[in-house]
């Protein structure tokens, strides 16, 4: 939409947290075209799956990166001082749902372009 500022990078940092989280994209589609379809409606789904086993904070963090205008998006700074970031421990980390999202991401990786 050419009003590109900070927040535009904490979409696209939105985006690969997405894929970290779940091992997918947020934006999906059968060619770039259809994928940009997708990103300019602004819809993701964050339903079933892992995302029932993701942490309500990690969910918060992502919505408020992805929010589609730019004007009510989370800042960097407002990101990186997220809930989120203060309350990981290494100890609440799942491994099963970690080898999920590996597994799920290696798929990702061999079907789609991370560019």
């Amino acid at each position: 939409m050419k009003n590109y500022d900070e927040r535009c990078d904490v979409w696209s940092v939105g985006v690969i947290l997405y894929i970290l989280l779940s091992g997918k994209a947020p934006f999906d589609g059968d060619d770039d075209h259809e994928i940009t379809e997708q990103v300019k409606i602004g819809q993701y789904n964050m339903k079933g799956g892992i995302w029932d086993v993701l942490s309500n904070d990690a969910k918060d963090l992502i919505r408020k990166m992805l929010t589609y205008n730019y004007k009510n998006r989370i800042s960097a700074k407002e990101a990186i001082s997220h809930v989120w970031f203060k309350n990981a421990s290494p100890q609440l980390v799942d491994t099963d749902l970690m080898a999920e999202s590996l597994k799920n991401l290696a798929k990702f990786s061999a079907t789609q372009k991370l560019q």
